[in-house]
């Protein structure tokens, strides 16, 4: 009996000591990956607690670090959209995808040529990518892909994006302010304005964004929608999103459940 004890006692000492060198490798392990796949990722936890009182410093630390999240900025352009409903426009799904994507995560593509800019994803890849950013399973619609040939096609199997054209699409600074949010049940419910607006760099505009930023900050929302529209000629989108962050996502970071257009 006391020699069970002893090896009982052993193994759990060894086990612990195991736990305490690989557990902590592991963490640094996926941080590094997540600095090559995502290198302007930003860990942000968000619980229906820390942001349930929108003066609290976790609110507003969260606020601001979602307003200054590269990944998300990305996905707040995500035209009209539901999950749900299953009358869905393909070609912005697939416009948004490209747009979305980080490009330096090569880790899942079967191959990225940068000189056309094009990236392809295996079937596999392309069903759990659209999974990860939508929400929906896209099998059923995988063949309706490559009929929008300007953004996709089919090669040896595999699903070939065109980021370049994407990329001549859409040359627009963004921006967004986040009015207001909410979370239940592991999803956030945010009211945002996004602003979209094109720079050539010159001084007078480095003004206007600085001043927009301000504003921002302030959350004096109506004197940056005018700074974008009088100023900068931008556009404002007033929308309302449901999402859920993927802190462990291979391919997107957020997810993206709904983006309903509101009343300006």
């Amino acid at each position: 009996m006391n020699e069970k004890k002893a090896t009982f006692i052993i193994l759990g000492t060894i086990t612990i000591i195991l736990l305490i060198i690989i557990i902590p490798i592991v963490i640094i392990t996926k941080e590094q990956e997540n600095k090559k796949n995502f290198p302007e990722y930003k860990n942000i936890d968000i619980t229906a607690k820390n942001i349930k009182n929108q003066n609290s410093e976790s609110y507003k630390e969260i606020k601001k670090s979602l307003e200054s999240d590269y990944y998300f900025s990305k996905e707040t352009i995500i035209t009209n959209y539901d999950y749900e409903n299953t009358n869905k426009n393909i070609k912005d799904m697939i416009w948004n995808f490209i747009f979305s994507y980080e490009l330096q995560n090569t880790k899942y593509m079967t191959s990225n040529n940068k000189t056309d800019g094009v990236f392809c994803l295996s079937k596999k890849n392309t069903i759990s990518a659209f999974k990860e950013l939508y929400n929906i399973d896209i099998t059923n619609e995988l063949d309706l892909l490559p009929g929008y040939h300007e953004y996709v096609y089919k090669k040896n199997g595999n699903y070939c994006f065109i980021y370049k054209n994407v990329g001549n699409d859409y040359d627009n600074e963004i921006k967004i302010a986040i009015e207001d949010m909410s979370m239940k049940d592991n999803t956030v419910t945010a009211n945002i304005y996004v602003y979209e607006y094109y720079t050539n760099g010159l001084d007078n505009e480095k003004s206007n964004i600085n001043i927009l930023e301000r504003y921002i900050e302030n959350n004096n929302y109506s004197s940056a929608n005018n700074v974008v529209i009088n100023y900068l000629n931008g556009k404002v989108t007033h929308k309302q999103l449901k999402f859920k962050i993927n802190n462990n996502g291979k391919f997107f970071k957020y997810k993206i459940l709904s983006s309903k257009i509101l009343e300006y």
